[in-house]
């Protein structure tokens, strides 16, 4: 196996190192120095982001959260520095814990909207009941999707959205947006806008598992 021939801050030289050359990272890694990974994250990870949100309050019922977290690149040890008698395990140690850049909560949806009767071509009566027992059963709604400001610009909210789309349990996965003209990440995302019926209405996005989202519905 070809070794890998990096800068040791040990000897401020070039030294070999057991580890194996470092592939370039594809997607949005290849602008940054370390990775950014989306994963399921907890409540906790919203309540250390909400206050970037424009929108004061909470999610009301929370079905589910994921988050992305930026992770420095981990440099490999130089032969040189074990041969000095540095330490593997306290290195690995000390390395920093992921930053948390980005969070997005999955909710259960409000009785009522007349954008996902529209999209869902539901009839507008008789909202409780039956109708209460679909939308639960088929439709989340992506409540708050929040990007660090120092992270944003790098399409994570999108990355972020559609993870969601694919790992939720519901085949409807829809989204209200006063920014929506603002931020088009729910489009970039997948997500079929749903044209408002007045200015009065946010916009909306819904994916429809069974069409594959926007470009399959085209």
């Amino acid at each position: 196996m070809p070794r890998n021939v990096s800068s040791c801050p040990s000897c401020a030289s070039s030294c070999s190192s057991s580890s194996p050359p470092t592939r370039r990272a594809s997607g949005w890694n290849h602008i940054l120095p370390g990775r950014l990974r989306v994963e399921r994250g907890t409540f906790a990870d919203y309540r250390a982001l909400e206050h970037f949100h424009y929108a004061p309050g909470k999610p009301a019922v929370p079905a589910g959260v994921w988050r992305v977290v930026y992770r420095e690149r981990a440099w490999p040890i130089a032969r040189c520095a074990l041969q000095r008698g540095f330490n593997r395990k306290s290195a690995i140690a000390n390395r920093k814990s992921p930053t948390l850049v980005a969070v997005a909560v999955l909710a259960y949806p409000t009785p009522a909207s007349r954008a996902r009767e529209r999209a869902l071509h539901l009839a507008p009566a008789a909202r409780y009941g039956p109708r209460l027992a679909f939308v639960n059963a088929h439709v989340r709604t992506i409540a708050r999707v929040i990007v660090h400001p120092q992270f944003r610009g790098l399409g994570v909210a999108a990355r972020l959205v559609r993870r969601i789309c694919e790992q939720c349990p519901t085949r409807y996965v829809e989204a209200f947006a006063a920014m929506g003209e603002v931020h088009p990440f729910f489009e970039q995302a997948g997500m079929r806008r749903v044209a408002p019926a007045d200015e009065s209405e946010a916009a909306y996005f819904i994916f429809d598992r069974e069409e594959g989202g926007r470009d399959a519905a085209r």
